[in-house]
């Protein structure tokens, strides 16, 4: 992915994933942060993959922001709430990521130079 001003939500969510999924290949799966083990199955089906699914294209970075980091930390950054706990975000991009490398077969290597166009076109099944 090549970082530019009309970044999108679904650029963030690959990208984070991909990251989160590379530390934990190198350093154990132990090693995920808080909003990765805290976020519940169960919070990800029901609130987080909706609001981030219907968001995706978003391009605003004070409004994708929101969705990466939830409504406690954007409300300190004076943001409105929008329902996202909080590092949504995060999390759905690492359970993203990991969908597609179990769906494709894919490393995570691989994964890191794959358009983001691609792993959603990918991964479609995984907001179902």
């Amino acid at each position: 992915m090549q970082w530019s001003n009309q970044i999108t939500l679904a650029d963030m969510i690959v990208s984070e994933g991909l990251a989160e999924t590379f530390a934990a290949t190198m350093f154990g799966e132990d090693k995920v942060g808080k909003w990765v083990r805290e976020t519940t199955p169960e919070t990800l089906r029901e609130t987080v993959k909706p609001l981030i699914r219907a968001n995706l294209m978003t391009s605003d970075f004070q409004e994708l922001s929101s969705y990466l980091y939830g409504d406690e930390i954007m409300a300190l950054r004076g943001g409105q709430p929008i329902g996202m706990p909080y590092c949504g975000g995060y999390a759905c991009g690492y359970a993203l990521i990991g969908h597609y490398l179990k769906k494709t077969g894919a490393s995570i290597y691989e994964a890191t130079i794959t358009p983001t166009v691609e792993i959603l076109k990918q991964t479609e099944d995984f907001w179902q």
